[in-house]
């Protein structure tokens, strides 16, 4: 019997990032009705290219076959705080990564961060050299369990320049997508799983959250 592991962080009102507003309603007709706003990077979610990309793909021209799929962990969990993942972490702990992978990259910070804005501003990071392999391994898609570009740590003091998310700008022009903000990759038991991400099709936007989940045998 399949074994399935939920790799996603819970939306509510109470994040330490994003501004997520509820508005529950009591009409005659049902019993509840719902309003959320909120932004479509909030939580566990997929970019697609048109995030970094004028004229990219949106979420919604994103095919399914891009959702799902053969899936390698690669396990970081040893990086700690403010530590580069470079080329050589990758070239130890990435060898069973096969083309056309979703490549999630396991550090378990959401167990040791999460809920405090510490989780952004000391969390590992990936080097512009370490994407740029990860890119040449051609992956549909890279997944990450802590906020991947450096420069995220920035903005709080001034939002940086867009070329300084050297991650988002290797990956994203070349149709690798991001999923950000996985969670529970330790739940995972082996190397090699089936994954899959769906997005909502929301019509010309460049991102969506995500239900995350590994299948495994």
């Amino acid at each position: 019997m399949a074994r399935i592991v939920d790799l996603s962080i819970p939306i509510s009102d109470d994040l330490p990032r994003w501004k997520v507003e509820v508005n529950k309603e009591f009409p005659e007709f049902c019993h509840q009705f719902t309003a959320v706003t909120m932004s479509v990077h909030t939580t566990t979610h997929m970019d697609s290219p048109l995030h970094y990309v004028e004229g990219g793909k949106a979420i919604d021209e994103i095919p399914l076959e891009m959702t799902m799929g053969e899936a390698s962990v690669v396990d970081l969990s040893y990086k700690g705080e403010n530590e580069a993942i470079t080329p050589d972490d990758l070239d130890k702990n990435g060898g069973h990564i096969q083309q056309g992978d979703f490549i999630l990259l396991r550090t378990d910070w959401p167990d040791k961060m999460w809920g405090d804005m510490d989780f952004w501003k000391k969390s590992p990071y990936l080097t512009e050299e370490a994407a740029a392999w990860l890119a040449e391994q051609k992956p549909k898609a890279v997944g990450y369990d802590f906020p991947q570009d450096y420069a995220i740590r920035l903005i709080e003091d001034g939002r940086p320049d867009k070329a300084d998310f050297v991650v988002h700008n290797i990956f994203l022009p070349k149709g690798i997508l991001n999923i950000e903000y996985l969670t529970n990759l330790k739940g995972i038991k082996g190397k090699r799983v089936k994954f899959m991400a769906i997005p909502l099709k929301l019509k010309g936007v460049e991102g969506s959250p995500v239900r995350a989940v590994a299948v495994e045998e």
